[in-house]
């Protein structure tokens, strides 16, 4: 026979909330533990003889990476001006509230954007260090 979508639906909420706390600390373990413990309850109400112990958790996904190259582009339209991808990378930063750690990964994501970009809509002013600016 086969299994409903209910079943697999609650096997898979099992999966990932064990892979969250397997591979993630939550905040609150306790509460985690509780509704995994829920789950498995109604998972068993569906398929009685459910195995919970052979349910493998998943590794959840990262978070999605921000995307920085709006505000960036803002910035750059309003300072209309040439800079440098560091120096974007601060005032991206400072206009989003992100700490200090996270400027070195603005700064790589701008940098490979800049360099897609170049030749459509985005200018490299000769010199160095490679300033950019938005054309017109």
């Amino acid at each position: 026979m086969a299994k409903s979508p209910v079943v697999y639906a609650l096997r898979r909420k099992y999966a990932d909330l064990k892979g969250v706390l397997k591979y993630r600390a939550p905040d609150d373990p306790e509460a985690l533990i509780l509704d995994i413990r829920q789950v498995g309850c109604v998972l068993r109400m569906f398929s009685p003889d459910e195995d919970l112990s052979a349910i493998r958790p998943i590794r959840p996904m990262r978070k999605r990476p921000r995307r920085w190259s709006r505000v960036a582009f803002t910035i750059m339209r309003r300072e209309q001006r040439p800079m440098t991808v560091r120096e974007l990378a601060h005032r991206v930063a400072a206009e989003k509230g992100a700490g200090p750690k996270d400027i070195p990964g603005i700064d790589a994501a701008l940098c490979s954007l800049m360099e897609r970009l170049e030749g459509r809509g985005v200018v490299r002013v000769a010199g160095e260090p490679k300033r950019w600016s938005v054309g017109a």
